[in-house]
Protein backbone atom coordinates (compact mmCIF):
# COMPACT_ATOMS: atom_id res chain seq x y z
CA UNK A 1 0.00 0.00 0.00
CA UNK A 2 1.17 3.16 -0.32
CA UNK A 3 0.49 6.23 1.43
CA UNK A 4 -0.08 9.90 0.79
CA UNK A 5 3.19 11.08 0.63
CA UNK A 6 3.88 8.55 -2.09
CA UNK A 7 6.02 6.34 0.13
CA UNK A 8 5.06 2.29 0.75
CA UNK A 9 3.80 1.36 4.64
CA UNK A 10 6.41 -0.84 4.85
CA UNK A 11 8.98 2.40 5.18
CA UNK A 12 7.67 3.61 7.66
CA UNK A 13 10.65 2.76 9.81
CA UNK A 14 13.00 5.31 8.15
CA UNK A 15 11.70 8.85 9.27
CA UNK A 16 12.04 7.46 13.11
CA UNK A 17 15.53 6.47 11.54
CA UNK A 18 16.63 9.71 10.17
CA UNK A 19 14.96 11.61 13.69
CA UNK A 20 17.05 9.94 15.57
CA UNK A 21 20.28 10.35 13.71
CA UNK A 22 19.81 13.72 12.72
CA UNK A 23 18.28 14.40 16.43
CA UNK A 24 19.23 12.07 18.85
CA UNK A 25 22.67 11.84 18.49
CA UNK A 26 23.58 15.57 18.55
CA UNK A 27 21.33 15.69 21.00
CA UNK A 28 23.11 13.27 22.84
CA UNK A 29 26.44 14.30 22.56
CA UNK A 30 25.34 17.99 23.59
CA UNK A 31 24.71 16.53 26.67
CA UNK A 32 27.40 14.27 27.17
CA UNK A 33 29.59 17.70 26.66
CA UNK A 34 27.65 19.54 28.86
CA UNK A 35 28.18 17.12 31.57
CA UNK A 36 31.79 16.32 31.08
CA UNK A 37 32.23 20.76 31.29
CA UNK A 38 30.56 20.96 34.64
CA UNK A 39 32.01 17.88 36.06
CA UNK A 40 35.28 19.56 35.24
CA UNK A 41 34.73 23.08 36.33
CA UNK A 42 33.26 21.20 39.64
CA UNK A 43 36.60 19.81 40.04
CA UNK A 44 38.89 22.43 39.28
CA UNK A 45 36.66 24.08 41.93
CA UNK A 46 37.19 21.52 43.98
CA UNK A 47 41.02 20.85 43.82
CA UNK A 48 41.05 25.07 44.08
CA UNK A 49 38.94 24.99 47.23
CA UNK A 50 41.15 21.91 49.11
CA UNK A 51 44.27 21.46 47.10
CA UNK A 52 47.63 21.99 47.91
CA UNK A 53 50.21 23.49 45.58
CA UNK A 54 53.50 21.56 44.62
CA UNK A 55 56.74 22.49 42.39
CA UNK A 56 57.01 20.08 39.64
CA UNK A 57 59.63 19.23 37.17
CA UNK A 58 58.99 17.74 33.86
CA UNK A 59 60.57 14.62 33.22
CA UNK A 60 58.70 13.74 30.14
CA UNK A 61 56.14 14.49 27.02
CA UNK A 62 53.11 12.50 26.84
CA UNK A 63 52.14 12.56 22.93
CA UNK A 64 49.07 11.78 21.68
CA UNK A 65 48.07 11.88 17.88
CA UNK A 66 45.01 13.70 16.31
CA UNK A 67 43.54 11.86 13.06
CA UNK A 68 45.15 15.03 10.40
CA UNK A 69 48.53 13.77 11.76
CA UNK A 70 49.05 16.71 14.43
CA UNK A 71 50.59 15.82 17.54
CA UNK A 72 49.81 16.89 20.91
CA UNK A 73 52.35 17.28 24.14
CA UNK A 74 51.03 16.88 27.69
CA UNK A 75 54.03 17.10 30.78
CA UNK A 76 54.74 14.44 32.68
CA UNK A 77 56.06 15.63 36.12
CA UNK A 78 57.38 14.80 39.19
CA UNK A 79 56.65 16.31 42.64
CA UNK A 80 56.03 15.64 46.32
CA UNK A 81 53.27 16.06 48.40
CA UNK A 82 53.04 17.53 51.74
CA UNK A 83 52.58 14.03 53.21
CA UNK A 84 56.46 13.06 51.54
CA UNK A 85 54.80 10.92 48.64
CA UNK A 86 56.58 10.80 44.92
CA UNK A 87 53.92 11.14 42.21
CA UNK A 88 55.21 11.09 38.88
CA UNK A 89 51.78 12.12 36.66
CA UNK A 90 50.75 13.60 33.21
CA UNK A 91 49.22 16.86 33.54
CA UNK A 92 45.93 16.92 31.00
CA UNK A 93 44.82 20.34 31.53
CA UNK A 94 48.33 21.97 30.13
CA UNK A 95 48.26 20.73 26.36
CA UNK A 96 50.60 22.26 23.38
CA UNK A 97 51.80 21.93 20.16
CA UNK A 98 55.15 21.85 21.12
CA UNK A 99 56.94 19.31 23.33
CA UNK A 100 58.04 20.53 27.00
CA UNK A 101 61.43 20.69 27.92
CA UNK A 102 62.89 18.36 30.15
CA UNK A 103 63.78 19.83 33.81
CA UNK A 104 61.28 22.69 33.35
CA UNK A 105 59.65 23.51 36.46
CA UNK A 106 56.08 23.98 37.01
CA UNK A 107 53.81 25.13 39.26
CA UNK A 108 50.55 22.07 40.00
CA UNK A 109 47.87 21.99 42.19
CA UNK A 110 46.98 18.88 43.61
CA UNK A 111 44.17 17.35 45.47
CA UNK A 112 45.05 15.46 48.55
CA UNK A 113 42.23 12.60 48.25
CA UNK A 114 43.75 12.45 44.15
CA UNK A 115 46.86 13.31 44.25
CA UNK A 116 48.22 11.84 40.84
CA UNK A 117 45.33 13.94 38.95
CA UNK A 118 47.30 17.12 39.08
CA UNK A 119 46.25 20.35 37.18
CA UNK A 120 48.09 23.60 36.48
CA UNK A 121 48.15 26.01 39.20
CA UNK A 122 46.50 29.01 38.44
CA UNK A 123 44.73 27.90 35.38
CA UNK A 124 40.79 28.33 34.98
CA UNK A 125 38.43 25.68 33.16
CA UNK A 126 38.52 27.02 30.01
CA UNK A 127 38.54 24.10 28.70
CA UNK A 128 35.32 22.87 30.49
CA UNK A 129 34.06 26.12 29.35
CA UNK A 130 34.80 25.40 25.67
CA UNK A 131 33.14 21.73 25.85
CA UNK A 132 29.87 23.45 27.55
CA UNK A 133 29.80 26.06 25.11
CA UNK A 134 30.09 23.17 22.17
CA UNK A 135 27.71 20.97 24.13
CA UNK A 136 24.90 24.00 24.03
CA UNK A 137 25.99 24.20 20.11
CA UNK A 138 24.99 20.42 19.40
CA UNK A 139 21.94 21.05 21.32
CA UNK A 140 21.06 23.97 19.16
CA UNK A 141 21.50 22.07 16.37
CA UNK A 142 19.52 19.49 17.48
CA UNK A 143 16.38 21.96 18.05
CA UNK A 144 16.65 23.47 14.47
CA UNK A 145 17.23 20.02 13.20
CA UNK A 146 13.73 18.94 15.13
CA UNK A 147 11.97 22.35 14.33
CA UNK A 148 13.20 21.92 10.52
CA UNK A 149 11.92 18.14 10.53
CA UNK A 150 8.56 19.19 12.23
CA UNK A 151 7.34 21.43 9.28
CA UNK A 152 8.37 19.08 6.65
CA UNK A 153 5.31 17.37 4.59
CA UNK A 154 7.28 14.23 5.56
CA UNK A 155 6.57 14.99 9.33
CA UNK A 156 2.54 14.12 9.02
Amino acid sequence: MIDEVGLPDSMGWVPAVLYLVMIGIPALAGCVMITAGVRGILRNRRIADIGYDADAVVVDNQQRSAGDGRISFRPVVTYRTRSGQEIKAVIDDAVSNRSYLTDTRLQVRYDPDQPDQPVTAGRGPRTSITTIVFGFVFLGFAALVYQMLSWSPFAR
